[in-house]
């Protein structure tokens, strides 16, 4: 069966995709006399956001392990900071949970990623204590729940402390890097508190976020609902029920991101379906793959009038050409008008993308803008139709002259 159902210009982006991206090595644990757990915070580096905080030694000398270690710097936690008076003082051992993020996402793949030592190594049944990004206060309760982590001011580092002794377990995940299959403990430990739920194929949308720069999802929705699919909206459901959900579906559709990445809650064999919003996908979670077996096929539903990246938005989907193709090769019932855009959906597009273009990726060719242009079709005059992306152009040309990089049209 086919596992690509991939435009041209996104194949590019899945040369490297079959790496061996699993670190095989054993995970490091340090522990640290009188170790002295700093508060994190912001750092800017070449207008990246980055962090400062994580262990300081006995003599005040940063340790390289606490380090939270990413592809790039940006929200990595680089490095200690000098402190300004002594740090009050615990009696205690502690386990060094790292940084709690404010997104769901990376909470899931970065901030437990230390937690497998906590869960295994444990004996003693030390406390972990975690640095925390300001905005994530108050959040995941539910993580820390399923996890038996007591969710208290003791948990998370608001001031300068040092402990008797502090145990830093390596990270079991290097964002966009190499992953340990340690980082699956924290994972299955969470799964096995909950039954699997009836559901057996299940379709993971974005229709009932507050604030939604997804476009035309019901297109491909209603696809996935005509073939037998659970339609389900995550952010109605509390934690549990979504990883009962997932613990009972032997096949999960979703949008790229951390809807795509639910699938860790699968059981092993369980089909995964990543459905693209963007020419330029999102590559950083095929190392499921290696970790548990999740065959996954990879479809590009996106009718974007301009490139846009997979992180940022806004995007519009819809019934493509390459979800036809695989909707064939399955046959799978299905109707609509392939590669349609409704015009509604371009004019919010633009509302969006013109408030939201600061954040638009470079480096993104030219030939794709006609490449996206063209595949649209609407119900607009073929005239009207180029009025549009004319009128389209002349408001955002500045912007793209700015943020997308001419090249010739040889990927």
């Amino acid at each position: 069966m086919k596992q690509f159902y991939i435009s041209k210009f996104s194949e590019k982006y899945y040369q490297n995709y079959n790496d061996d991206l699993e670190l095989k090595r054993p995970l490091s644990v340090k522990t640290i006399e009188q170790g002295i757990i700093l508060p994190a915070r912001e750092l800017t580096i070449q207008d990246e956001f980055a962090y400062q905080g994580g262990v300081l030694d006995s003599k005040h000398s940063f340790v390289e392990l606490s380090a939270t270690k990413r592809n790039s710097a940006a929200k990595a936690l680089l490095s200690g900071y000098e402190l300004t008076e002594e740090p009050q003082y615990c009696d205690e051992t502690v386990i060094y949970g790292g940084i709690l993020y404010e997104h769901y996402g990376h909470v899931l793949l970065e901030s437990i990623s230390r937690l497998w030592y906590y869960i295994k190594h444990n004996p003693h049944h030390y406390r972990v204590v975690f640095n925390f990004v300001p905005r994530a206060y108050g959040k995941f309760k539910d993580f820390f729940d399923l996890l038996d982590i007591p969710y208290n001011e003791q948990t998370f580092i608001t001031k300068p402390t040092r402990y008797k002794q502090v145990i830093i377990p390596e990270q079991s995940y290097y964002y966009g890097s190499v992953c340990h299959r340690e980082w699956l403990t924290p994972i299955n430990y969470m799964a096995s508190k909950i039954p699997a739920g009836k559901y057996k194929k299940i379709f993971l949308s974005r229709l009932k976020l507050q604030r939604n720069p997804l476009f035309n999802e019901q297109a491909v929705c209603r696809i996935f609902k005509q073939n037998g699919y659970k339609i389900v909206y995550p952010e109605t459901l509390s934690l549990q029920e979504q990883i009962a959900l997932c613990k009972g579906a032997s096949s999960l559709a979703a949008w790229e991101g951390t809807l795509a990445l639910q699938a860790v809650f699968c059981p092993n064999g369980a089909e995964r379906i990543i459905l693209n919003r963007a020419i330029e996908p999102d590559v950083f979670h095929r190392f499921m793959e290696q970790l548990k077996d999740l065959p996954t096929t990879h479809i590009d539903c996106s009718l974007n009038p301009i490139p846009v990246s997979h992180i940022h938005g806004p995007w519009i989907v819809g019934f493509t050409s390459e979800l036809q193709e695989f909707c064939h090769d399955r046959n799978w019932k299905h109707k609509g008008n392939v590669n349609f855009v409704p015009y509604r959906a371009l004019l919010k597009f633009h509302q969006e993308w013109t408030l939201r273009n600061p954040y638009q990726r470079v480096d993104i060719p030219f030939d794709e803008l006609h490449y996206c242009q063209s595949k649209i079709k609407t119900k607009l005059p073929k005239t009207i139709k180029g009025i549009f992306f004319q009128i389209l152009a002349c408001f955002t040309f500045g912007q793209l002259r700015k943020h997308l990089r001419h090249k010739s049209k040889n990927i």
